[in-house]
């Protein structure tokens, strides 16, 4: 996606601001029936976004918006069914974060996280 702006300041000088977005998703599921009460679903995802902008402002205000945005995760679940009626699921998920801006002025990373949740849902279906 390319965006090109005309900004006006509060002082009416006008400069010209342009961003390409790059976005790249992946996403890999693979299900493996253990036995007819088990059913094992693995998911592996991945995006990385890349944002570059451009400006021919002169001002000493004005400040880099681009980025790169990368996260990996893995997920696995257990859905059991218990009887008929009941059904319960137990799921574990492991995120990478790390974004940050790309301006060589800018140091250090602004996000760089490791994220691990836990989930358990039931469901009853009555007959």
């Amino acid at each position: 996606m390319h965006t090109i702006n005309t900004v006006r300041t509060p002082s009416m000088k006008v400069f010209l601001y342009a961003a390409k977005d790059e976005i790249t998703y992946l996403d890999a599921y693979f299900n493996w029936a253990i036995n007819y009460d088990h059913l094992l679903t693995f998911v592996v995802d991945k995006r990385s976004e890349e944002l570059l902008s451009d400006t021919n402002s002169q001002s000493t205000a004005y400040v880099s918006d681009s980025f790169e945005y990368d996260t990996l995760g893995f997920y696995v679940q257990d859905s059991w069914t218990v009887t008929e009626d009941l059904e319960i699921a137990l799921a574990l998920r492991f995120d990478r974060v790390v974004a940050g801006f790309i301006d060589p002025t800018k140091t250090g990373k602004e996000i760089n996280v490791n994220i691990l949740s836990f989930t358990r849902r039931s469901t009853l279906h009555p007959q």
